[in-house]
């Protein structure tokens, strides 16, 4: 045999060898249920609406979109985004000075339905005078949120309350395990590609940036780029560990997320939109021991309330919670969701109620610490009660300055008191100096027993204004009485 048909002889082996072991490599693939990567057939009707973000992964692509419908004879579906990235829930399309900040997955944001059906357009309804935004993605869980919300703080937003829409599937997405990753890649037509996901180390959160799927030639026709893939992810990435502490890592994110919040004079409130029972349940338990309002709106999401031919939630569901997030504000925030809210530079608003520190008689000194937002000082009203009767006599209302000057004081009959309402005390224009710290005395001429009013303050201090306190009786409290102040530019 010549050397030219030996070096043939041996490559042809090599060859052949090589073949082999792919060969069997990609039996082995297929037998551990691995299969060639397919795009979902789904994107090819879709518009692309969301676009690459370095932290985010993927953030919405501003603009007006139509979705096919799901079913034949159906609507189709309306899309609108803005250039923040929220989805519109009114036909004012103005992205700023938003009150209430709504943050989630494609739950919040109302996949497979038009603007109108979603919970936040239906909020903002609901509540006209103050603005709602609906800053919920799809496919984001609680990290991605948390992300966002940074952001949008970072960029000045200066909401009154943020509403997080909760879904226990977000304990997976916080990890990023292979599966989701793979998944998210499937359907990067749409626009979302990479995700940035979270670890535990020595009891802490470890933030990573975002990790996508690669691509490969001819891997829609192999499953071994799959297997191989999917092993580097889970031993690098150590995915076993993270899918043990799942768990404990969306409730740290919950904790940041609400002091995230209170940093910023701000409330949140965890929505579960769906869930087990013993589900909702733990997670309410701990969001209540750790003092984040939380409120259950389950929808159990059988088949009267899912999209026909696609399995969202529609519109009958985005109602469902609508009504639950606008009967919660009503009865712990009823003045801020009313027409004086406009936003946090022009409104202090401290909306806690609960508690009371008794009768206000002559012999005692109601107050309350603020901090100036403006430089012209026009309105202060008051959450007070009568007691259930009708009281005489008279309340003073004062102004303190800093040097403990009184620069303003109004009267007011008790007689004219409504019971557990708020009351209007037309201040200025009074001038006051921005970023000094003031305070609102109250005090009464009734000597009597059973002859005066109260004021009401926050039940639970992680609810209450962080720039300031209740004084009673010249002792500071660690909560704070319920008021509102109005200031003009």
């Amino acid at each position: 045999m010549s050397l030219l048909s030996k070096r043939f002889f041996f490559i042809a082996l090599y060859v052949f060898l090589l073949a082999g072991l792919l060969t069997s490599a990609e039996i082995v693939a297929r037998l551990k249920h691995y299969t060639p990567f397919q795009w979902r057939q789904e994107d090819l009707k879709e518009p692309t609406m969301n676009k690459p973000d370095p932290t985010l992964g993927w953030i919405p692509k501003a603009g007006k979109y139509l979705m096919p419908a799901y079913v034949p004879g159906g609507a189709k579906i309306q899309y609108t985004f803005l250039e923040d990235g929220s989805r519109a829930t009114s036909d004012n399309l103005t992205a700023a000075n938003y009150g209430l900040i709504i943050l989630g997955c494609s739950f919040t944001q109302g996949y497979a339905i038009s603007d109108l059906e979603t919970f936040a357009w239906k909020l903002q309804t609901e509540f006209p005078f103050l603005k709602v935004g609906n800053f919920g993605v799809c496919a984001y869980g609680t990290y991605q949120s948390l992300l966002f919300l940074r952001k949008l703080f970072a960029q000045g937003a200066q909401p009154l309350v943020v509403v997080y829409g909760f879904c226990i599937f977000h304990e997976e997405r916080n990890i990023a395990p292979v599966s989701w990753v793979k998944f998210l890649v499937q359907f990067s037509k749409r626009g979302f590609v990479a995700v940035p996901y979270c670890s535990l180390r020595g009891g802490q959160i470890v933030e990573h940036p975002a990790i996508q799927w690669p691509q490969f030639p001819l891997q829609q026709y192999f499953a071994l780029p799959q297997l191989l893939i999917a092993t580097y992810y889970q031993s690098v990435t150590d995915e076993t560990g993270r899918k043990r502490d799942q768990r404990e890592i969306t409730e740290k994110l919950l904790i940041e997320m609400h002091d995230l919040t209170k940093k910023h004079d701000a409330r949140l409130i965890v929505v579960m939109l769906t869930g087990s029972n013993e589900e909702r349940k733990f997670y309410a338990d701990f969001l209540q021991n750790h003092g984040i309002e939380v409120v259950d709106a389950n929808c159990n999401l059988s088949d009267d309330f899912r999209v026909q031919g696609e399995g969202h939630p529609n519109s009958k569901a985005h109602s469902l919670w609508a009504n639950a997030i606008a009967e919660y504000l009503k009865l712990h925030m009823p003045g801020a969701i009313g027409r004086d809210y406009i936003s946090k530079d022009r409104f202090i608003i401290n909306e806690g109620s609960g508690r009371h520190f008794g009768e206000l008689l002559k012999n005692r000194t109601f107050e309350q610490s603020f901090i100036a937002e403006a430089g012209l000082l026009e309105e202060i009203d008051l959450f007070l009660a009568n007691f259930a009767r009708k009281n005489s006599g008279s309340i003073f209302l004062e102004i303190i300055d800093p040097s403990n000057q009184t620069i303003a004081k109004i009267e007011k009959s008790m007689e004219s008191i409504k019971d557990n309402s708020w009351e209007k005390f037309e201040i200025g224009p009074l001038y006051t100096v921005m970023g000094q710290t003031y305070k609102i005395r109250l005090t009464s001429s009734s000597e009597q027993d059973g002859n005066a009013i109260t004021w009401w303050a926050s039940l639970n201090p992680t609810n209450s204004y962080v720039k300031g306190n209740a004084i009673i009786d010249g002792v500071p409290q660690d909560t704070d009485f319920a008021f509102r102040i109005k200031f003009s530019n």
